[in-house]
């Protein structure tokens, strides 16, 4: 992570800017070793630097929260993207699946099942 945090200071500092991409290779980065706080934060460094998420990088963010317990964040992220009008894909809904069922949540395990196969279906 101090090699990525290093590239992006050496971007910055010769006037390259981020994308979407690069902050969501870091925050993937941060959630892969349980920095999902710190995920958190270049998330939001993102979206107040302009660049807009997609679904990929809310997926990053939401399998980040589910994997550490943080279910009510990745549900937050979740309901966000519908208000942002981005469309989660079937990696989006794994992770919340996959916890929904191991914390024996079966109505929302079924809602979002629903969801999903709505959703994905549509995309096809």
């Amino acid at each position: 992570m101090k090699e990525a945090k290093n590239m992006i200071a050496m971007m910055m500092e010769k006037d390259i800017k981020p994308n979407v991409v690069t902050y969501s290779c870091l925050m993937n980065g941060y959630c892969l070793v349980s920095q999902v706080n710190k995920a958190k934060i270049i998330f939001s460094i993102m979206a107040r630097k302009g660049v807009a998420p997609g679904a990929h990088s809310y997926s990053i963010m939401i399998n980040g929260f589910c994997k550490i317990k943080m279910v009510d964040e990745a549900i937050n992220l979740f309901e966000e993207m519908h208000c942002k009008q981005i469309f989660p894909n079937v990696v989006t809904y794994i992770p919340l699946l996959m916890v929904c069922a191991n914390q024996g949540e079966s109505h929302m395990l079924w809602s979002l099942s629903m969801k999903c196969m709505i959703e994905v279906n549509h995309l096809i």
